[in-house]
């Protein structure tokens, strides 16, 4: 009896890891236990696939399964497949199109200004406004905490969705506010009382509300239009959507921290009025650069990265989301076709006065080849790289640049989160949770006099202070012409060693200390 047990204790634990295996998909586990079965070892024929299971989503993007089975062996490969699927229920058809253009709000007309007033009170009256608002931050009652992703991919898609959905409230185009051009924040809305949904239960970082649920800004508000157009000009420069995402996340975060108060915090940035015109504005540097990665043959590389292939909540959710459009084309990768998707477009695609084909010209006039056979070398372009936490509270953080122990003020770079936000594993550096962002120092370098007799391989650079918690930011020196996030040379300051920077600098060729 003892061995009748035993047998049937052994029997029940390979019937149970039996189904384990199979429930991984290994497609001959009898072979696994050492059985001289039919097949074992033996190369199998795979049956053929079945049908695809019903699409996960009954509108927009979902997902799909199928799997086939192993004959007389073992086979290579996956049992399992799946693929993408669009959605076509009864709730499914794509809505009327009646194309918006999104204008700059310094342009508007008197008659224009007051449509859109009126707009955005009846959208208070109604509380659509900030029922819409919600969706980005407080209350976190949406997603999981906040619902607007910041320091991760979807970032721009994101809030391309989300003034998508203001724009439908209000019925008419958004204004942008071009802050590269003109730093004085615009008069519109400024008279309303933009109320914020729990406001009460939130008090403000930076400024004292008198009333706690409507939104104040704050007296004293310092725009520096060509710092800002110094940092667009440097993410329109990327030519990877990853680089071009977190370099223009400076001069984005650099405009909400600056304006202070309800702007400074995640959670109550969407209920100032001027948010949308700030974003707007974002909105169409991100179409800038789509039609510059046109213009260079890399639009469908950019569309398909791995990241952006996914929904984005709350407006894959019907309870939240009663907008058809951003419901349907809610994935990340769908945001690109934004005239076909959402229906709106811009008066003009424009940076300092160049059209996308006119910026690409003057990059490729100022390029100085590697190559170039010269007695003197070209004199490369000196940027300071600063590594940043994808998670951070708002703040400015100053920088300087240093040779032979003479160091000057270079620059300042800004990070924008909430005040309960903690800093994304501080004192451990990988691209999960930093990411290095490039400010141009060249200027500074030639007026200093720093600038040739390979001066330029022996700056430095460090922060004023390191709330941050990061390592001191790298020098980084490359031909001009050649694209940020690109090739170049790397010097790591005196302090530092190279593994204090994780994996970040893995895509530069070279790299000068830090041994």
């Amino acid at each position: 009896r003892r061995i009748e047990t035993d047998t049937i204790q052994k029997r029940l634990k390979e019937g149970m890891f039996l189904i384990i295996l199979t429930a991984l998909g290994t497609t001959d586990a009898g072979c696994y236990w050492g059985h001289n079965g039919y097949g074992c070892g033996t190369e199998g024929v795979w049956i053929s696939w079945g049908s695809w299971s019903t699409c996960s989503s009954s509108c927009g993007l979902g997902s799909q399964l199928r799997t086939r089975s192993c004959s007389q062996g073992l086979c290579s490969g996956s049992s399992k497949a799946t693929q993408q699927c669009q959605g076509i229920g009864d709730d499914c058809s794509s809505p009327q199109c009646t194309k918006r253009v999104r204008r700059n709000v310094n342009t508007l007309t008197n008659s224009e200004k007051t449509s859109l007033s009126l707009a955005l009170q009846k959208a208070i009256s109604s509380k659509d406004y900030e029922n819409i608002a919600n969706f980005h931050g407080f209350p976190e009652t949406l997603c999981s905490g906040v619902c607007c992703p910041h320091g991760s991919l979807d970032f721009l898609p994101w809030h391309r969705l989300f003034m998508v959905q203001m724009e439908e409230v209000l019925g008419e185009a958004l204004p942008y506010w071009d802050w590269t051009e003109n730093g004085s924040v615009p008069a519109l809305w400024e008279s309303l009382a933009a109320p914020i949904k729990q406001g009460n239960l939130l008090s403000s970082p930076r400024c004292n509300r008198p009333n706690l649920n409507t939104v104040i800004r704050s007296s004293s508000i310092t725009i520096n239009a060509n710092e800002l157009k110094k940092k667009t000009k440097t993410a329109f420069m990327a030519t990877t959507f990853a680089i071009f995402h977190d370099q223009i996340s400076l001069p984005h975060n650099e405009v909400h921290v600056s304006m202070e108060c309800e702007m400074w915090d995640t959670r109550t940035a969407a209920y100032d009025p001027i948010f949308y015109l700030h974003h707007a504005y974002v909105d169409k540097q991100f179409a800038f650069w789509q039609e510059l990665q046109r213009l260079r043959g890399l639009s469908l590389k950019m569309e398909n990265h791995p990241d952006l292939l996914k929904s984005l909540p709350p407006f894959d959710n019907k309870k939240f989301n009663k907008l058809q459009k951003t419901h349907i084309f809610n994935w990340g990768n769908e945001t690109f076709d934004y005239k076909e998707n959402y229906c709106y477009e811009y008066d003009d695609l424009t940076f300092d006065g160049k059209t996308p084909e006119e910026f690409l010209s003057a990059m490729t006039s100022s390029f100085s080849p590697i190559f170039d056979l010269k007695p003197t070398p070209p004199l490369p372009t000196v940027y300071v790289g600063i590594i940043l936490p994808k998670t951070a509270p708002s703040g400015f953080h100053q920088f300087a640049l240093c040779l032979a122990g003479s160091c000057v003020s270079a620059g300042r770079v800004a990070t924008f989160g909430s005040p309960s936000q903690n800093t994304s594993s501080p004192g451990i550096v990988a691209k999960k949770t930093h990411y290095l962002v490039e400010y141009e120092v060249t200027d500074l370098v030639n007026d200093l006099g720093w600038e040739g007799s390979e001066s330029e391989f022996k700056l430095t650079a460090k922060l004023a202070n390191n709330r941050l918690e990061v390592p001191a930011p790298v020098v980084i020196l490359r031909y001009r012409g050649v694209e940020v996030g690109s090739i170049g040379t790397v010097v790591i300051g005196p302090k530092q060693q190279r593994q204090d920077y994780g994996d970040l600098l893995d895509k530069f060729e070279r790299i000068i200390g830090g041994n």
